[in-house]
């Protein structure tokens, strides 16, 4: 096995390549790790967006879409979610399909109305993964699309 390095002179035994330093730092990040007053640039998440489109596939299309909501989508998104449940929380349940009383469903819908603007404050931006399927009669096995679209997602 032939191992790829640098030349002598770019390495330093404490220091890992940059990109090596990304992925061995990189970390899930939730709502209440966000800092309240920093946002997302359009140009770092145009970025980041830059760097799925390089992911490995090898269909003649890449499977993966992404939906980028700003910050204003992100609240009338999460308004027309609470309208849905607000019109059929009786039939479909709510919070994972919970089915209940009504000041049970209210208290929740309450709760879930304040994170709008509490919680989900700092987020910049809210991507929704899409994996669309090829079609066809040279169609792949879905899990080596939704593997690329996984590839994506981690570059």
């Amino acid at each position: 096995l032939e191992v790829f390095r640098e030349p002598a002179s770019m390495m330093d035994s404490k220091m890992p390549a940059p990109l090596l330093e990304c992925i061995r730092n990189r970390r899930s990040v939730f709502p209440r790790h966000y800092h309240p007053n920093k946002r997302v640039s359009r140009a770092v998440m145009q970025r980041l967006l830059e760097a799925a489109m390089w992911a490995p596939y090898h269909g003649s299309v890449p499977p993966w879409r992404f939906v980028v909501l700003g910050r204003k989508a992100i609240v009338e998104m999460q308004h027309l979610t609470l309208s849905y449940y607000d019109e059929n929380w009786r039939k479909a349940g709510w919070a994972n399909g919970k089915v209940g009383q009504p000041e049970k469903y209210f208290a929740w819908r309450q709760r879930i109305e304040n994170e709008i603007h509490t919680r989900w404050k700092s987020v910049s931006y809210m991507v929704a993964i899409i994996m669309r399927r090829q079609a066809g009669s040279k169609r792949m096995p879905e899990w080596e699309e939704a593997a690329a679209t996984a590839c994506a997602v981690q570059n």
